[in-house]
Order: C-alpha cells, then structure tokens, then sequence
C-alpha cells in the first residue's frame, strides 16, 4: 500500500523511515509520525494537534485514573456528573475535557483566575480531578501550602495528575529565601528579582531561571522525586503512581527517571499508610 502523501512528505525531507515513529496521537486522535529524536517532553510532535509527550502521558494518567484502563481523549466518557479542574492547562485538550466533563481551566494571570495558594471556601472537596503541569515549581514557597491545598481541592477519592521537573536524586533546591514583597525588574542588562523581606531588608537575586524564555514564568525551585514524594505524602496523598513507561501506539518513548507525570489520590476514608512509589 501506498503511504499517504503527507507521510511521503515527511520522509521527504531526508531522513530514514526506520528512525521514525508512527503512532495515533491520543489527544486529536489522529496518526501521525514523528523522529523518534523529536519524541521529547516538550517538542511538538504530533503533525496535526501539536501535542507534545508531556500532554500526552498527562492524558494516560487522567485516563488511568478515571478508567483504570489507557484510552484516547476521544473515547473518554461524556460525564458531566465529574468535576474536574485545570491550572493553565494546554488548550488542545482542556477543550475536549470541557466537552466531557464538568471541568474548568483556569489561569494565574487571567480569567478565570485561580492561586492555589488562596483556595476559595467554596472549592473545598469540589474536584474529582485536577490537572497541574509544570506549574508547582514556579509557585511562591512555601510550597506544602499548594500540595495541602491541592488535597483540599479534591473529593475524598479523586485525583492529583501532576507533573513538575524534578530530578531523580537528592532534595529539592529553593532558589530564593522566603519572599514577601517582590518583583521581577529590568536594570537594562538583565533581569533581577527584587524582594522587601518581612523585617524591611531588601534583596537582590541574580542568575534567574525563566520558563517560556527571559521575562516569562520564573521558576522557583528545582524539584526531586524524593522530596516530591514527601511532599504527596505529607498533604495526605496516596496511591501515588509514576507515569513513565513507553506507549509506543501513543508516540510515547519511555520517560527514564526524570520529569514523569505523577497521579496521587485523596483517600476515600481517614489517612493510613501510602504503598510504595
């Protein structure tokens, strides 16, 4: 058989076919191919949606969660009796999960905005499940305050998908002290984190770390599994599982031991002991 033009297409521009991948994205739901050297966390790789393999393990742990089986977005259930809830999540499929569930996206910055660090009363044991991805590490510390308040946000069974970098080993790293009254400023040769501490003293902060490029989200911290774990476990968390294994029909490659995505689940009675990672 004939492979379709805009296959041949892609072939085209010089590469082997046997260093490519085919597979069916499960967010479109659409086939596509991608060098399996672009199969990366954040590299567009779908032809048509653009989705990248962080969104795409990001919908395996949802369908995980809620199905207890891996399924694309597409044959996810129409329910709107479950509630869900996305912080910035990608466009690309929080408009599906709209269509689906009972699920809002929301934003730090814009409407429909939401600091999970200031919960509203009325959110308390709302969610059925919330979507955070790659956002915990540029939240203002301390941070058990947003995995406490993620566990609040969530009905007694429902589910944290999660994903921040982290590395494998060691503990996480907080780039700044405690930060009170602060602000990103522009000397006119780099950026500066300017903070007024609570007993007056002013700091600087130099060599910051952006994600989205200079002037963009900064980051906060640098995670690692261990501390992240402690962090899932001491807000009350459990059924904690990791995301990384390979689902190649996905155009998912094995994640390795960095950057996962994580689900961890709010127990359905009082707290007990957490099964291994």
């Amino acid at each position: 058989m004939q492979s379709p033009s805009w296959l041949r297409s892609v072939f085209e521009v010089g590469d082997s076919p046997s260093r490519w991948t085919a597979f069916v994205c499960n967010i479109c739901g659409l086939p596509s191919v991608a060098s399996r050297k672009n199969l990366t966390r954040e590299g567009s790789s779908c032809l048509f949606c653009k989705s990248n393999v962080r969104f795409r393990t990001l919908m395996v742990a949802l369908s995980q969660s809620l199905y207890g089986t891996t399924l694309p977005l597409s044959q996810f259930q129409k329910n709107k009796g479950i509630r869900g809830l996305g912080m910035s999540d990608w466009d690309g499929y929080a408009t599906q999960l709209a269509r689906k569930f009972d699920y809002i996206n929301t934003y730090y910055d814009v409407e429909p905005r939401f600091d999970i660090t200031q919960m509203p009363k009325e959110w308390i044991s709302r969610f059925d499940f919330l979507i955070s991805s790659d956002v915990f590490e540029h939240i203002v510390s301390p941070i058990s305050a947003a995995f406490e308040n993620a566990f609040k946000l969530l009905k007694p069974g429902g589910t944290l998908v999660l994903t921040v970098p982290f590395l494998p080993y060691g503990t996480t790293c907080e780039h700044f002290g405690e930060l009170n009254e602060f602000e990103v400023v522009d000397d006119g040769k780099k950026k500066r984190l300017k903070n007024i501490s609570k007993d007056g003293t002013m700091q600087w902060f130099d060599d910051l770390i952006f994600h989205g490029g200079i002037g963009a989200t900064l980051e906060m911290r640098e995670f690692t599994l261990p501390s992240l774990l402690l962090e899932l476990r001491g807000a009350g968390f459990d059924e904690i599982k990791s995301f990384q294994k390979a689902v190649p029909s996905f155009g998912i490659p094995d994640a390795g031991p960095r950057s996962f995505p994580i689900t961890a689940r709010r127990p359905l009675a009082a707290r007990g002991n957490s099964p291994a990672f």
